[in-house]
């Protein structure tokens, strides 16, 4: 058996991991944090067996949600694969199992009364307001991931058979080859924004950073969230389930309400699963059963 230091061991695993970077980031940070767990308890990675692993699996459980759970056990289940496949060391790892991923909305989406709330909200005097109208704007009515619409340049929005569009890199992309149709009120708010914008070349990002360190550069996802989460709760959305991904489900849902049909919504909004839309439309039938549950029409029989 093969003997090398654990960060040796994960740096080694990531050269061999055919994925992104952004990937191999997240690879390494779930792995940092088993190493920072089993060293804080004083032991050696050679030395843990497959009880510690259940232990750790078990910690993990009391403070993080499912999905973050599964996404560590995944990650940490891969590595050890990868070691006993070198030489390294034993899976000890193979007995772990995955618990089941949530299949539902995390965030809530908004009503229709919210969304109209929503935009009022914005001040649209100054760049700034413009700025956010534009980007509320994008993320309600496409529905796009915000590193979908950090990633966007001026010089990606263009005319297609009388159609404004915007070619999209899209999440694990690493081309912009996809492209969503502009709606007028997208449109004009992004037209209104960008005429307020100094310096303005093909190659600027569409949402800049207004920030002293970073003005005119990317704005990052970061600030978009903040952004998005400090209007929702100046209309009084303050719940935790209420954030930037909201108004992705808000773009689903709206379009199956207005019969986009699920195989639409599901190109819509870059679906890789027919399965993740149709979570869409059991959400829509929740409601639909709230309001009209055939439970409360027996009061009315009986």
């Amino acid at each position: 058996m093969k003997s090398l230091h654990f960060t040796g061991l994960v740096e080694l695993f990531l050269q061999e991991c055919q994925v992104s970077e952004a990937s191999k980031k997240t690879y390494w940070y779930s792995l940092k944090s088993f190493y920072g767990w089993f060293n804080d308890k004083g032991f050696q990675y050679s030395e843990l067996t497959k009880v510690d692993l259940i232990k750790w699996k078990n910690e993990l459980e009391e403070t993080k949600t499912s999905l973050t759970v599964s996404n560590y056990l995944i990650i940490v289940k891969m590595f050890y694969k990868w070691m006993a496949l070198n030489d390294f060391g034993k899976n000890i790892a193979d007995i772990i199992k995955i618990p089941s991923k949530y299949k539902g909305f995390r965030k809530f989406p908004l009503s229709l009364k919210q969304v109209i709330s929503l935009l009022e909200s914005v001040n649209q005097e100054t760049l700034k307001g413009k700025r956010d109208f534009a980007l509320l704007n994008l993320l309600l009515r496409n529905g796009l991931r915000l590193i979908e619409a950090q990633r966007i340049n001026i010089e990606d929005i263009t005319l297609i058979n009388e159609k404004h569009i915007i070619y999209l890199q899209r999440k694990g992309s690493k081309d912009k080859s996809d492209l969503i149709v502009l709606s007028n009120k997208t449109l004009e708010s992004i037209h209104n924004y960008l005429e307020l914008r100094p310096y303005l070349k093909e190659t600027s990002p569409l949402f800049i950073s207004l920030s002293r360190n970073n003005y005119g550069g990317h704005m990052n996802t970061k600030s978009m969230s903040q952004l998005v989460k400090a209007y929702l709760k100046k209309i009084g959305l303050i719940d935790k389930h209420y954030t930037a991904h909201s108004l992705r489900h808000t773009a689903g849902v709206m379009a199956l309400k207005n019969k986009a049909g699920e195989y639409a919504t599901q190109i819509y909004l870059n679906h890789s699963s027919f399965a993740t839309t149709q979570l869409y439309t059991r959400g829509i039938e929740n409601e639909l059963l709230l309001e009209n549950n055939p439970a409360l029409m027996t009061d009315k029989i009986y």
